[in-house]
């Protein structure tokens, strides 16, 4: 089963919004438009990957990536991470 993402995510509250305009992942979301490893998102910027984990990690919490597909790298797990949706915008309760 492949990760399919949204059309639309709607942002609805502060906290989100702040997540995911924050310059660096911006960027971070600008590279997840397929499946990515914070490995190839950290090569593509030209930053240690320890540096992503926590931009990562707050935007998988607040629903902006998803984990799209996992693979096996020796003994560890990768995570592919997705944009989870093809667009993202402010929705009714954030604008109110």
């Amino acid at each position: 089963m492949s990760f399919e993402p949204a059309d639309v995510f709607l942002i609805e509250d502060g906290e989100t919004f702040d997540v995911l305009t924050d310059p660096i992942r911006i960027e971070i979301l600008e590279l997840c438009g397929e499946p990515t490893s914070v490995g190839q998102i950290a090569e593509k910027m030209g930053v240690p990957r320890t540096r992503l984990y926590h931009h990562v990690n707050m935007m998988e919490e607040k629903g902006i990536l998803a984990i799209a597909e996992t693979r096996q790298r020796g003994a560890m797990t990768e995570k592919l991470y997705q944009a989870s949706a093809k667009a993202f915008q402010p929705g009714k309760q954030f604008l109110a």
